[in-house]
């Protein structure tokens, strides 16, 4: 599956030839009770982690050693 993620190492790797650090650093907190926090904010946390995930297995074989 061709994701965003695919795309941009693609292109990354057509310039430059070379990989050589992934950085991702992305993060989403729920500062509240867990019965006060709604479906749409759950979904959202647990998106920012899917998408640190496909991130990582979009670039991690293909890193230069």
């Amino acid at each position: 599956m061709m994701t965003l993620y695919n795309q941009a190492v693609d292109f990354i790797l057509g310039e430059e030839e070379r990989l050589d650090v992934v950085v991702s650093n992305a993060g989403f907190g729920i500062a509240e009770l867990i019965e006060d926090t709604s479906i749409d904010e759950a979904k959202f946390s647990f998106e920012t982690i899917f998408g640190y995930v496909t991130c990582l297995q979009s670039s991690t074989n293909r890193v230069s050693y």
